[in-house]
């Protein structure tokens, strides 16, 4: 198993996000951000 770069956890409390309602949202912008950042360095991370 590889290290997740940024976790949910992570995320959320730097936006200061708590519950749970938004989990499935955010996890898919922390997935497109990192797919994004992969494709403008042209560099897979992990």
């Amino acid at each position: 198993m590889t290290e997740e770069l940024i976790t949910l956890e992570e995320v959320k409390l730097h936006c200061r996000i708590d519950g749970d309602e938004e989990d499935q949202l955010i996890s898919g912008y922390i997935a497109a951000s990192l797919e994004a950042c992969q494709i403008h360095i042209g560099r897979r991370f992990g």
